[in-house]
């Protein structure tokens, strides 16, 4: 029953749809995840400019508290903020307090920022235990580096 033609031809045809369905939805998944991180990061980036120019004001006058803002504004969008001295001391956080974290001064992100550009990674947080998409921003006052500016989801 399993020699005729019919069958040999259908098995050919059947698995070369299973392959086909197999790698158009291997290419897809991988797209789609791209793209979603492309605009994430996009969406962080933009972000972290804003944070940055509202939290300015700290690093000229130094008289408004960074982790009120940090605290503040990513309650209101959802998302952690970090705010970061030249020298990487952490200056503000959303998430948690300042005083007892860590030098970010040798995070990806601030490193790639460092160059006065945008600087993103996605890594394993220690602090909130998951995989999170960091993006960093520098901070400049009259053109001299002062800090970044730092947003981050799971």
């Amino acid at each position: 029953m399993f020699r005729s033609i019919r069958w040999r031809l259908a098995t050919a045809f059947i698995v070369l749809i299973v392959v086909c369905i197999s790698g158009l939805s291997t290419y897809l998944v991988y797209f789609v995840r791209g793209n979603y991180l492309s605009n994430l990061e996009s969406q962080l980036s933009t972000q972290a400019w804003l944070v940055g120019d509202v939290s300015r004001p700290y690093f000229v006058t130094g008289q408004i508290s960074v982790d009120d803002i940090a605290k503040r504004v990513g309650e209101q969008i959802h998302t952690r903020i970090t705010i970061i001295d030249k020298g990487g001391v952490v200056l503000g956080d959303s998430e948690e307090n300042p005083a007892t974290m860590e030098n970010h001064g040798n995070r990806p992100e601030v490193i790639e920022a460092l160059s006065g550009g945008v600087g993103s990674s996605i890594r394993y947080s220690t602090t909130l235990g998951c995989d999170m998409m960091y993006v960093a921003v520098p901070l400049t006052v009259t053109g001299a580096l002062v800090g970044f500016s730092r947003v981050s989801l799971p």
